[in-house]
C-alpha cells in the first residue's frame, strides 16, 4: 500500500534531506496513517468483496516495529498492532517469532527501568529522612 512504502520509505529519510520532504518519525506515522485511510476506503466501497485488504497486515507490522523503535518507544501500543497483525496472518513467523517477543522483551526492560527508577527516588526520599 501507499502509506506502508511511504511510511517505511520516510522513516529513515534524513530530515535535512530536503525541507519539504524531510524524513523522521513524524512523517513516517503520517504515512502510516495515511494508508490506513486508504485501506478504510477500499473495505468501505465494497464491504462483501471477497478480495483481501492487501497490505493491511504488512502496514500493522510496519508500524508496529516503528513504535517499538520510536523515541520514546511506544512498546504498548506496538504490541496492539504487531497482534492485529497476526489475526490477519497468523502463520507469519516475523511478526509471531521475531517482532512479538522483541516487543515484549522491550516492555519488560521497560518495566524494570520504571522500577529501578522508582525505587531510586524511594531511596532518596529515605535517605532524606535521616539526614542531619
Amino acid at each position: 500500500t501507499a502509506g506502508l512504502h511511504a511510511g517505511a520509505g520516510v522513516l529513515f529519510k534524513p530530515r535535512d534531506l530536503c525541507l519539504r520532504n524531510g524524513g523522521g518519525e513524524k512523517r513516517a506515522f503520517e504515512a502510516y496513517e495515511f494508508g490506513f485511510r486508504i485501506l478504510a476506503k477500499s473495505k468501505t466501497m465494497d464491504p462483501d468483496s471477497v478480495v483481501p485488504a492487501w497490505g493491511e497486515a504488512e502496514l500493522l507490522m510496519n508500524r508496529a516495529w516503528a513504535k517499538l523503535h520510536a523515541v520514546p518507544h511506544q512498546a504498548d501500543a506496538a504490541e496492539i498492532d504487531a497482534r492485529k497483525a497476526l489475526k490477519l496472518v497468523p502463520y507469519w513467523h516475523y511478526l509471531r517469532d521475531i517482532l512479538l517477543p522483541e516487543i515484549e522483551k522491550a516492555k519488560m526492560t521497560i518495566s524494570e527501568n520504571e522500577l529501578s527508577y522508582e525505587e531510586q527516588k524511594e531511596t532518596k526520599n529515605h535517605a532524606k529522612s535521616y539526614a542531619f
